[in-house]
């Protein structure tokens, strides 16, 4: 059985935009961005034995957090806690290395003004 997925506030409107845009587009590159990251929270993040997995633990000052790619830009940024079954998808973002917004580099300013603070208390995650 899969864990429950929620998502953040701003995980929520970066999907609903996804969305608005794919149906606009059926085959465009966002259509087929929305149906990555569906399929990727679908059977990743929902998969208690891929969700956890070490290679989507992130380290340093983003230890705690964990990220799945999609494709090779794509990042999804995520909690999950085994002890309640949940996983919380934080963050959509586009990997950009060296960029002002860069996914990592976005996800972190958000981090550290406390954007994310109420998810990690919920989940009972060490924030970083």
């Amino acid at each position: 059985m899969g864990w429950s997925v929620t998502y953040s506030g701003e995980a929520a409107a970066q999907l609903e935009e996804a969305k608005e845009k794919a149906l606009a587009n059926p085959n465009g590159a966002h259509a087929a961005y929305y149906e990555s990251v569906v399929k990727i929270v679908k059977e990743v993040i929902a998969n208690p034995d891929l969700s956890i997995s070490p290679q989507n633990m992130l380290k340093s000052s983003l230890a705690g957090v964990l990220r799945v790619k999609v494709g090779k830009r794509y990042r999804v940024f995520y909690l999950a806690s085994s002890t309640r079954g949940r996983a919380i998808v934080l963050l959509f973002g586009y990997r950009k290395n060296g960029d002002k917004n860069d996914a990592y580099r976005v996800f972190e300013r958000l981090l550290h003004r406390g954007v994310f603070d109420a998810y990690f208390t919920e989940l009972g995650v060490g924030k970083p």
